[in-house]
């Protein structure tokens, strides 16, 4: 360290680096304070939105209750619209689909669903749009579009509840083996569906059809 000989020469030493360095320490200080402000201004934000948006939902929750679709379906369109990056968006949508299902609009759930599945911040919720739409458009008549749907890699939560769905549309679709290896596949995953018993019921249901089946076939020969 160097020793000054005065205390004057160390002020003119400090005056000199505080020349040189000062108005860097300056900027470095204010653009932290700027980082530190705009940080806590954008938690703010998205505290508010939350909050919001769970008022919202809870309309949701009790037109679902009262049985108001009209309301619901307000209310899911303004989360959809305002706070689309949020889990609430897509358990709005999940709960207008389930709504037009009830009043027979398939077209309106498959929307709503399709919307949660593409744009829903919830990755879970957006596999669960998925599997709810495949069945919905094999409701409609479209099986094939259906089964599409499924013809994905969902994370292990979801392989049994997915092979379950692939089941079911087989077997509406006729092509009984196929359902067979499906049930199978859901039963083996790791995640078993949500109710493994009526899954192993669908698939007894399926190989005794195709028992039967054959057995029909050696008797006409």
């Amino acid at each position: 360290m160097v020793d000054y000989a005065t205390e004057e020469e160390q002020v003119e030493a400090l005056k000199r680096w505080w020349r040189e360095n000062g108005t860097s320490i300056i900027a470095g200080a204010a653009l932290g304070i700027l980082a530190l402000v705009g940080w806590r201004g954008w938690t703010w934000h998205q505290e508010t939105q939350a909050l919001e948006a769970s008022r919202l939902y809870d309309e949701v929750s009790a037109r679902i209750e009262n049985g108001d679709r009209e309301a619901l379906v307000s209310a899911a369109e303004q989360l959809r619209a305002d706070y689309a990056s949020t889990a609430y968006a897509s358990l709005g949508a999940l709960a207008a689909a389930r709504a037009a299902v009830d009043a027979g609009d398939l077209a309106a759930a498959a929307e709503w669903l399709r919307w949660a599945m593409d744009n829903g911040d919830d990755v879970k919720l957006g596999y669960l749009a998925r599997g709810r739409l495949a069945r919905i458009e094999a409701a409609r008549g479209r099986i094939d579009e259906g089964l599409a749907l499924l013809d994905v890699d969902p994370p292990a939560a979801w392989v049994g509840l997915y092979g379950e769905i692939r089941g079911d549309l087989l077997t509406e679709k006729g092509d009984r083996e196929a359902a067979i290896e499906a049930y199978r596949a859901a039963l083996d995953a790791e995640v078993p569906p949500p109710d493994p018993e009526a899954v192993q019921r669908k698939l007894n249901e399926a190989q005794a059809a195709g028992a039967n089946r054959g057995g029909d076939g050696e008797e006409a020969s």
